[in-house]
């Protein structure tokens, strides 16, 4: 017997009830290709999450079955329309709405049970709104986990990775970077550490990343159906993982051939309602 389960916390975690979906938007199409769902996490400030779609499906290509998964936190009431009226025209697209706001860990554990569950997702790739996706970035990150042994997670370089990520930054890869919210300049970038390797690190940021479906199934918190504490609100949830999974074997990669722009603290509302702006692109 688990001895984690007699935790008297693990009470609190049986009570919890999963959030509540009180409104959904699905167009799926068949395939039999590989599939990778993208959880993508949105609260408020949809003129990123618009980007960030934009990006997202300018990027795809044909190896892999790709769905999205948007998850609205319970924007402000503006927001659901504005986000079904963007979307209405994409294929392979899931949007959920949540009654109440439950912050990101929330969201990340309710995607990863919804797409193993409903669409058997081979891969996951759990994303913030605040994101730029280069044409073919998913994939390159897909292909550097099934160039690994499973189970495993992997990130990308980034202009702005979180504090205490510096081997994520771009600029270690390729000197002189500019930061550009330019898609063009982006996917120039992108191509221009095409052939770097794909390599081993003790951890990596989760503005990005993406696992195998064994890494998320063999990684539940306290033998439950979280992959993430749920108590941990909003921060350093890959981090709390990532320590778990190196105790179960599940190593962590960096996709060096691989680049997401980032913008700066948009999902802690430290912009306000600013558009999006080239100031908030780069921690320096």
């Amino acid at each position: 017997m688990d001895k984690s389960m007699d935790h008297p916390l693990i009470k609190i975690f049986q009570q919890l009830l999963p959030p509540r979906v009180v409104h959904r938007i699905e167009q799926i199409s068949a395939s039999d290709r590989p599939v990778v769902a993208v959880i993508m996490s949105a609260f408020n400030h949809w003129e990123y999450t618009q980007q960030a779609l934009k990006s997202y499906y300018l990027s795809l290509d044909d190896r892999y079955h790709y769905i999205m998964v948007l998850i609205d936190d319970a924007s402000s009431d503006k927001i659901p329309q504005q986000i079904e009226n963007e979307i209405k025209s994409y294929d392979n697209m899931v949007y959920l709405r949540f009654k109440d706001n439950g912050g990101l860990t929330q969201t990340w554990n309710f995607g990863i049970n919804f797409a193993i569950k409903r669409f058997k997702a081979d891969y996951i790739v759990l994303a913030n709104n605040d994101i730029l996706i280069p044409r073919g970035a998913i994939g390159l990150l897909v292909d550097g986990l099934t160039s690994t042994f499973e189970p495993a997670i992997i990130g990308p370089l980034t202009n702005c990775p979180g504090f205490h990520r510096e081997t994520q930054d771009i600029r270690i890869y390729l000197p002189g970077y500019v930061p550009s919210t330019n898609l063009k300049d982006i996917e120039r970038t992108l191509a221009q550490i095409r052939t770097l390797p794909v390599r081993e690190v003790h951890e990596i940021n989760g503005f990005v990343w993406a696992g195998t479906r064994s890494a998320f199934l063999r990684n539940t918190f306290w033998n439950s159906v979280y992959s993430f504490n749920p108590l941990n609100r909003n921060t350093e949830n890959e981090m709390e993982f990532q320590k778990r999974s190196r105790d179960k074997g599940i190593k962590t990669f960096l996709g060096c051939n691989c680049f997401i722009f980032h913008y700066k603290d948009v999902t802690f509302n430290r912009v306000g309602q600013k558009i999006i702006n080239a100031d908030w692109i780069f921690r320096p």
